[in-house]
């Protein structure tokens, strides 16, 4: 039975001709259960489930004649207390999400009861609780402000976490298979001594915990031990013949006596966000993993080290102001970001299997010659570089290499077979040496922010895997001549040239696009549209899932037979600064009949511009041979917006840019400086589109559009 809110008690005699394995009640209104409805069930091998319901009275007391019963769920319910009970066949009682406060476990009878859930509830107390089935209780999640002696011949995980527990009586214990201890998140400002001969994994964070008696530990099976977010401020002697993983972070700990420690099998050591201000010598067989990030180290003694497993070591945000030679035959990720270095001694490292180095965030203004066979990626961003000596390299494995935000002036030809990702953005390079620049598998080149005196085109060119390409305020512009930026990689996903002053691209200044890429060439000073310029990469993009950003006022403009589409456009966009309609049509009808000005048939563009809420200007010519000056009249005359027409005394249809006044009408809607030779793309065959142009001065609302729509005419 499922959501049912009607039913509120189960009958006597429902389950009488039930012969079910499993019987499930969930998410409905049932308050009490009748003794004789569950009887008829004593002689079935049978699961019962009343869960996610409001039940409040569950006969206990006839468990005992439920002579197969298995597993009882009664989660989620409005129980609030538990009586004695007696049951020969239980194994699984779920009674978690209640709101108990008091089990009778004296008179409890439950031989071979395996899985106890009480969590989620309401208990303040939990008496002495002896069982020799048992095998795993949850008591997570209740008020319990203290723990009795558990005595348990069978019990192997114990859940205590998130109570308000202030002490633990562990003397009285008697659990020789406890494996898993919970009891974390509570009130503990002690752990006294504690004996286990099977314990496996014992968790104590996000107490209040200021010592803990190490001296009489005897867990010989202990493998992780989780004593985080604690008030701890300093760590004793340790001796552990079995711990693997010991977590001391977000403590207040400044010093650890790690000259006393024995742990043979430690593999990872958490110390992070403590209060440390040195690391001595540290000695270890077996660590893999050192986390010191977060303290407030100064120096540290690599000298006296030994670990020779060692693979991670983490130091980051610290007070480091150098970095002594270092030598580990295993390490193989080391971060030293967000320091104060000013200074590395490379020379002196000895790290075969090296692959990743953060320094990033520090001090740094000079790096000398790195050699290193095994790194893969090498952070040095935010520093104060001015030069790396780039000749003494030797890194054939190196992917990634960051050098943003630095002081560099100048980049030499780079070599590297494996590089991926090169990010020299935001620093002084006005120099970019190109002869001899080998980057085959470069996937990510990012040099914006840089003020460079000469772009390394050809350096572009030989990146065969190029996908994504940065170079942003930049002060590009303001033209970009042919031949600019020819990529040469069919992986081309992102171009972005935003910021840069833009406002002429010469003719095949951008070429190698794909179908796929993504150009940005936003916030800058490009007003006109050149079909010669941007049709060719339009087009391009238009076959695949590209897109052109421009900026975020546009001027729509459409020409003869794209004018339709462009109307139909305007019709549907607000916030556009104009809509230039140059000699448009009025509809196909009208172009039957050639010279009569109707507006009716297929492409109505009269029926769309009253809807169009920007100014219209038209331009129409007084000869045009192809769609009669009539047709651009009628159009002007359904403008919601009017403004001055022009209407170009002699110009046909395809010479209308050769008539000085032509530019001169449109030069306040397109900006000073239009040079004759440059149109907005004009639109006049199969499909229309739709890009962003910057400051138009028409409108002061701005209207952001996220990709280029494209339209069919044989849609109109």
């Amino acid at each position: 039975m499922e959501d049912n809110t009607e039913v509120e008690e189960l009958p006597e005699g429902l389950f009488k001709h039930i012969s079910f394995q499993r019987i499930v009640i969930n998410n409905t209104a049932l308050k009490k259960v009748q003794p004789s409805a569950i009887l008829p069930l004593k002689h079935l091998h049978v699961e019962l489930g009343i869960q996610h319901s409001l039940l409040e009275n569950f006969p206990f007391y006839i468990l005992n004649q439920l002579q197969r019963l298995e597993s009882l769920w009664l989660y989620n319910n409005s129980l609030t207390s538990i009586p004695a009970f007696k049951s020969d066949s239980l194994e699984i009682l779920r009674l978690d999400n209640n709101k108990i406060t008091r089990v009778e476990f004296d008179g409890w009878a439950t031989p071979n009861l395996k899985k106890l859930y009480l969590f989620n509830n309401l208990l303040t107390s939990f008496p002495a609780f002896n069982s020799n089935s048992i095998e795993l209780i949850w008591l997570y999640n209740n008020l319990l402000t203290s723990v009795p002696a558990f005595k348990s011949e069978t019990l192997e995980i114990l859940r205590l976490d998130q109570n308000k527990i202030t002490s633990v009586e562990f003397d009285g214990w008697a659990t020789p298979k406890l494996v898993r201890l919970d009891l974390d998140d509570n009130l503990l400002t002690y752990v006294p001594a504690f004996k286990s001969e099977s314990l496996e994994i014992l968790y104590l964070n996000d107490n209040e915990i200021e010592s803990v008696d190490f001296d009489g530990w005897a867990t010989p099976k202990l493998i992780r031990l989780d004593l985080y977010k604690n008030l701890l401020t300093y760590v004793p002697a340790f001796k552990s013949e079995s711990l693997e993983i010991l977590y001391l972070n977000d403590n207040e700990i400044e010093s650890v006596e790690f000259d006393r420690w024995t742990t043979p099998k430690l593999r990872e050591l958490y110390l992070y966000n403590n209060l440390l201000t040195f690391v001595p010598a540290f000695k270890s067989e077996s660590l893999e993993i050192l986390r010191l990030d977060n303290n407030k180290i100064t120096s540290v003694q690599f000298d006296g080290w030994a670990t020779p497993n060692l693979k991670k070591l983490y130091l980051y945000n610290n007070l480091l102001t150098f970095v002594p030679a270092f030598k580990s035959e295993s390490l193989e990720i080391l971060r030293l970001d967000n320091n104060n270095i000013t200074s590395v001694d490379f020379d002196g490292w000895a790290t075969p299997k090296l692959m990743q180095v953060d320094l990033d965030n520090n001090l740094l203004t000079y790096v000398p010659a790195f050699k290193s066979e095994s790194l893969e990626i090498l952070y040095l961003n935010g520093n104060e570089i001015e030069s790396v000596e780039f000749d003494g390299w030797a890194t054939p494995k190196l992917r990634e290499l960051h050098l943003y935000d630095n002081f560099l002036n100048s980049f030499p030809a780079f070599k590297s077979e494996n590089l991926e990702i090169l990010r020299l953005d935001n620093n002084k390079i006005t120099n970019v040496e190109v002869d001899g620049w080998a980057t085959p598998s470069l996937r990510e080149l990012n040099i914006a922010k840089n003020p460079l005196l000469k772009f390394p085109s050809a350096a572009i060119k030989g990146m065969k895997n190029l996908e994504k390409f940065y170079y942003s305020e930049s002060n590009v512009g303001p033209t970009v001549s042919s031949g600019f930026l020819e990529f040469q990689s069919k992986a081309l996903k992102l171009v972005t040239l935003w910021s840069n002053n833009i406002s002429i691209l010469d003719k095949d200044a951008i070429t190698g696009l794909g179908p796929n890429t993504t150009v940005q060439l936003t916030n800058n000073d490009i007003v006109i549209l050149s079909e010669e310029i941007f049709r060719p990469m339009l087009e391009i993009l238009s076959a695949g899932d590209g897109v052109l950003f421009l900026d975020e006022k546009i001027v729509l403009y459409g020409r003869s037979l794209g004018s339709v589409p462009t109307v139909r456009l305007a019709s549907e966009r607000e916030n556009l600064p104009g809509v230039i309609l140059h000699s448009p049509l009025s509809s196909a009808l009208g172009m039957v009949l050639r010279f009569t000005p109707w507006s009716v048939g297929p492409f109505a563009v009269t029926d769309l511009v009253p809807r169009i809420t920007c100014p219209v200007p038209v331009v129409h010519g007084t000869q045009d041979e192809i769609i009669p000056n009539s047709h651009g009249r009628v159009i002007h005359d359904k403008c919601q917006q009017k403004v001055d027409a022009l209407w170009v005394e002699g110009a046909g249809h395809n010479n209308m840019e050769a008539y000085p006044q032509f530019w001169r009408r449109f030069q306040p809607l397109l900006g000073a400086g239009t040079q004759g030779g440059n149109v907005a793309v004009s639109l006049r065959r199969e499909r229309f589109y739709f890009v962003e142009v910057d400051e138009l001065g028409l409108a002061s609302s701005r209207h952001k559009l996220l990709d280029i729509p494209t339209i069919n005419v044989d849609q109109f």
